[in-house]
């Protein structure tokens, strides 16, 4: 009932991949080639290990169909990216990047739980692409949002400190279920337009350091109407006295041009 599979870096398979376990385990490395459809089944016990330290795209290293229903584990320094739909329960994130770039639908659809390790990070390149109910469990590590990408999570914790990260370019939002602060949650990259929303009230916790810190000025706001908290990026204060000042700057030699006319 078990079968199990390794395709090495350099590993090229041509043709497709057909497993007929129950308990099927497949490691595809960065680099590594499957010409053809891979299946393994519908069960939810197979364990797809995405490894290496390159970089690969998923519809590279798989060019067929993928039939899959089980775990997703990235590990390793690499990057993979998931830039089709690919039907996994839950996904680990032990090691480096694990990036969803598909365009033209949700990349894990289908997961209930998503979780990432210290140093591990997963980068959300385009909108809307994780199960909007997905628990996330973050142990050290970062959720990255891409450039004008928004997404929907389902609730959120946190066993040690942990990081979400805004990205530079077009703002968004990034959305949660409930959440519990338990640990230091610091929010980089909070830059004027992006939201961050919460379906726990945190009015009693927003402020506390050792428990939020943003790298940018924000307002936070509960609503009882749709039981949401949701924090809004602002300038930071300094921003506002640097403003004041060079337009007073500015002014200054129109005043003296207008006393000059008034003598």
């Amino acid at each position: 009932n078990s079968n199990s599979l390794v395709n090495q870096g350099s590993g090229v398979i041509n043709g497709g991949v057909e497993m007929t376990g129950s308990n099927n385990s497949v490691t595809l490395f960065t680099g590594s080639v499957i010409s053809g459809a891979l299946n393994m089944g519908t069960n939810t016990n197979s364990l797809l290990t995405l490894d290496g330290a390159g970089t690969s795209l998923f519809s590279s290293a798989i060019t067929g169909t993928t039939t899959f229903a089980g775990g997703l584990t990235k590990q390793g320094a690499g990057i993979w990216t998931i830039d089709r739909t690919l039907n996994a329960s839950s996904v680990t994130i032990s090691a480096g990047t694990l990036e969803l770039a598909n365009a033209t639908g949700s990349a894990l659809g289908s997961n209930t739980s998503v979780s990432a390790s210290s140093g591990a990070t997963l980068l959300v390149s385009q909108s809307n692409q994780v199960n909007n109910n997905a628990t996330v469990t973050l142990s050290g590590g970062t959720i990255t949002r891409g450039s004008g990408v928004s997404e929907v999570f389902g609730d959120l914790n946190l066993t040690q400190a942990s990081f979400l990260d805004f990205g530079t370019g077009t703002a968004g939002n990034l959305t949660f279920g409930t959440y519990a602060p338990s640990a230091l949650l610091t929010i980089n990259n909070f830059a004027p337009g992006n939201t961050l929303v919460f379906g726990s009230d945190l009015r009693s916790t927003i402020n506390n350091t050792s428990l939020f810190q943003f790298s940018g000025g924000f307002t936070s706001a509960w609503n009882d109407g749709n039981s949401t908290f949701t924090i809004t990026a602002i300038p930071e204060p300094s921003t506002y006295v640097a403003a004041i000042a060079l337009l007073a700057l500015m002014l200054w030699p129109l005043r003296h041009r207008l006393c000059g006319k008034v003598s």
